[in-house]
């Protein structure tokens, strides 16, 4: 296989690595697992980054330098994360299915450190954090299914 078959693979696979497998990991609820662009931009970030690596290791073991392959990656790094600072075509339906997402992930570690802490403090902590977490998601997901009706009513479906 060639070096440029091989990248674009590693890069393909890290994007969808980063984009699936790190929400099943990472969230409380598979139910809050969402598609949003914020997410498919920090994907591609990570994507990006190892494809830079992978040129590096390359060019390391091969004694070569691949510059048009750096440049080309580097500008889709630069592109991605300026997306995702700037929240580029990010709409209040993508806002809040990221937000859900996130919330779910603080979740996750505020509930299993309420099984391991022996901390007064953090119990306490945690438990607020769990309750006011839990909230959040279900403000959001309501203020999602009201925006989704509202565009069902404007649109006649």
């Amino acid at each position: 296989m060639k070096f440029t078959q091989t990248l674009a693979f590693l890069v393909v696979a890290t994007f969808l690595i980063q984009y699936f497998l790190v929400s099943i990991v990472t969230t409380s609820n598979p139910m809050y697992i969402r598609h949003s662009l914020g997410k498919f931009y920090l994907s591609l970030v990570v994507a990006f980054s190892i494809g830079i690596i992978e040129i590096m290791i390359h060019d390391i073991s091969y004694d070569t330098r691949s510059v048009n392959k750096y440049f080309v990656m580097l500008a889709l790094l630069i592109l991605s994360i300026i997306a995702y600072r700037n929240q580029i075509f990010v709409t209040d339906d993508q806002y809040l299915n990221q937000m859900i997402e996130n919330k779910s992930v603080q979740q996750l570690e505020d509930e299993e450190i309420l099984k391991k802490t022996h901390s007064y403090g953090v119990t306490r902590m945690a438990k607020l954090s769990v309750q006011n977490t839990q909230e959040d998601i279900n403000k959001m997901i309501r203020l999602l299914n009201a925006q989704k009706d509202l565009k069902k009513v404007q649109f006649g479906n």
